[in-house]
């Protein structure tokens, strides 16, 4: 397997490896139309499959090396049964350098690969299949250095580290970006039923702790974490580590740190101009980075943090890279500790973000303040102050036209401050969308509210008819904080425009959810202005499905059965709202009466320690002494039977 790539062009006249015949390669496309139509038999495609892989049989590897036929083949393996993965894998892997090395079969080979150990796990032809995958695998043991670096060929090893782990790595990782695109729209049939999931065979998780241990020694390792190839082999390993064995996957992390601290040591008294450690800015290296800091332990975490991060997070967070690394570590805070350390860092580097339009790391930051709980205000505080517009109190009502559009006061108003422009029409950005939603779950986020409330009716009816801001207004009408009132108010402001909204893709979306949160008064407000333009919403693509969800029908026709329906709705939903909380309650109850217990539990073993120790002090001294005589020691009082 050594140095063999695939792709040679020996053995063929026109030059080109995996070249079919046209009757050949019209069969296998024939082949995949019928997949695609399906069988109405169950039998029919049995005998289908059946013919097909005798056909395969011996030309395997010669079928797998051409383009088309090979994406056909990955198709076809998933619905192949235990022995004719077994029958394909023996065929395709008689020359497994050819194959794990082409560029088209070992793609093939990892399909046949990972459906072997479906069906490993769910116990058929287990026995034939595991000494098939132990084979491969001992193979691959011997090549490792070799292995890691090769495009094609480290494929079919993170392929194997899955099957020996039983874990699935996501695409990100065990498919290249080229490979990832290609794969885009495609939908292949689930034919197997799930079943329980046997234990793996022993010999799997001594030959994983081979690879594991060769992966440590290897003298280039420092190097190989830069490498983009190798470097998924790592992060693949990791992630299978980190589902199936902690212990060991801190130990693969700790090394791993260990080797890349030449490229990862911070700057000494680093300034915002200063340029992070390169691991950091690697394309490559930073994303194995960003593993690490997934799948570390709280422990390591911290220590990570400390030593690597902590006072120079400024020219992270702004590089154009080693922002998502500051991203990743905000998805990791779970304590308030973690998270003031972090924020009282980033808090004077609002603006500085907006400048270089990094707003995904202020709306993961904004995810950690929901998630733990703390510098809710203080966030939208130093966010208003980025936007220019915390100071004096009067502009705090344009903050969310300032958020929508990702502009400063200053540039969206103009500096002219005798007068205040309106703006012509409100712009809309995704990511200020996305930050706005994050905050409409902040416990006081009455800032915010009151702008969205100040907003003209025709700014409203913008928003709700654009694909990021009806999203906003979602987010305001889900918020706890906003009462029956605003939610009227909100309606009122809309009063007139809403059969606007009715017949618009995103507007009737806003309809949906004003209906599902509204009370029986705000639902009266809505129903009587659509009621009389119920042919309108009728003919209308949109309009219909408003027209349907309202029982606008029934209103006109029966007002107390409309009345009676709406109220049962509101009913049940307050229920199931009751239920959730008590849900969530009892929930919380029982996680905290299992620490008390824990904590009981501790106590009580340190108590139980130090009384041994006591008994055995005092046990040391009667020997030495001996002073009481058997006729001395007083008997134990008897207890008083209870009547």
């Amino acid at each position: 397997m050594k140095g063999k790539k695939g792709n040679k062009h020996e053995g063929k006249p026109d030059g080109r490896v995996g070249r079919l015949d046209e009757s050949t390669i019209g069969y296998y496309r024939r082949v995949s139309d019928a997949l695609k139509e399906g069988f109405e038999e169950e039998e029919h495609r049995s005998v289908f499959l059946k013919n097909v892989f005798n056909e395969l049989k011996d030309k395997e590897l010669e079928i797998s090396r051409n383009q088309t036929a090979s994406h056909i083949l990955e198709d076809l393996l998933q619905y192949a049964d235990a022995s004719q993965i077994e029958e394909f894998i023996n065929g395709i892997t008689k020359d497994l350098e050819t194959a794990v090395h082409d560029r088209f079969a070992c793609h093939v080979v990892q399909t046949a690969l990972s459906k072997a150990g479906h069906f490993i796990q769910s116990g058929e032809n287990r026995s034939a299949l595991s000494e098939l995958i132990l084979k491969i695998s001992k193979a691959f043991l011997e090549f490792v250095e070799d292995v890691v670096i090769d495009t094609y060929a480290s494929h079919v090893f993170k392929t194997i580290i899955e099957v020996l782990s039983g874990v699935k790595v996501t695409e990100e990782v065990s498919r290249s970006r080229l490979s990832r695109s290609q794969q885009k729209g495609k939908s292949v049939e689930v034919t197997n039923a799930e079943t329980e999931q046997e234990q793996l065979p022993e010999e799997f998780a001594e030959y994983l702790n081979e690879f594991i241990s060769k992966i440590k020694e290897l003298p280039n390792l420092s190097e190989l974490l830069l490498h983009p190839v190798a470097s998924t082999v790592l992060e693949a390993l990791l992630l299978v580590l980190h589902s199936t064995d902690e212990t060991k996957c801190q130990k693969l992390s700790k090394v791993v740190l260990k080797r890349c601290s030449n490229v990862l040591q911070k700057t000494e008294s680093p300034t915002q101009d200063s340029k992070p450690p390169l691991l950091m800015v690697d394309t490559i290296g930073s994303h194995l980075l960003e593993i690490l800091i997934r799948v570390s332990s709280e422990k390591e975490f911290r220590k990570l943090y400390k030593k690597h991060f902590a006072g120079c997070l400024a020219p992270i967070m702004l590089h154009t890279i080693a922002n998502h690394i500051v991203q990743t570590i905000l998805q990791k805070v779970s304590t308030e500790e973690q998270l003031e350390m972090i924020f009282d860092e980033m808090y004077n580097h609002f603006e500085d973000l907006l400048a270089v339009n990094h707003i995904q790391v202020l709306q993961r930051l904004a995810e950690a303040c929901v998630r733990v709980g703390i510098k809710q205000n203080e966030f939208i505080e130093g966010l208003l102050t980025a936007f220019h517009c915390y100071d004096p109190k009067s502009k705090q009502t344009s903050c969310i036209t300032l958020l929508c559009s990702l502009k400063t006061y200053d540039v969206y108003y103009g500096t002219n401050e005798e007068e205040t422009p309106k703006p012509v029409s409100l712009p809309f950005n995704i990511q200020g969308s996305l930050l706005l939603q994050q905050m409409f779950k902040f416990k006081n986020c009455k800032t915010i509210i009151s702008s969205l409330l100040a907003m003209s009716p025709d700014d409203l009816v913008a928003m709700a008819c654009n694909s990021c801001g009806s999203h906003i207004i979602d987010a305001f009408l889900q918020c706890a904080v906003v009462g029956e009132k605003k939610r009227e108010q909100f309606v009122q402001k809309l009063q007139g425009n809403l059969m606007k909204l009715c017949c618009d893709k995103n507007g009737s979306r806003t309809i949906d959810t004003m209906w599902k949160f509204a009370n029986l008064k705000i639902k009266f407000i809505i129903i009587e202005e659509l009621a009389p333009k119920d042919r309108l919403l009728q003919s209308d693509r949109y309009g219909r499905f408003i027209f349907k969800n309202l029982a606008v029908d029934l209103f006109k026709k029966k007002k107390n059965e409309w009345k009676e329906l709406q109220n049962r709705e509101i009913r049940k939903q307050r229920m199931l709202k009751e239920l959730v909380s008590d849900c969530v309650e009892v929930k919380e109850k029982r996680d905290e009466q299992e620490e008390v217990r824990k904590e009981e539990l501790v106590r009580t073993d340190a108590s139980d320690q130090i009384g041994e120790i006591f008994d055995g002090i005092a046990k040391k001294k009667k020997t030495k002494s001996k002073v009481l005589d058997e006729e001395d020691v007083l008997e134990p009082k008897k207890k008083k039977k209870k009547k």
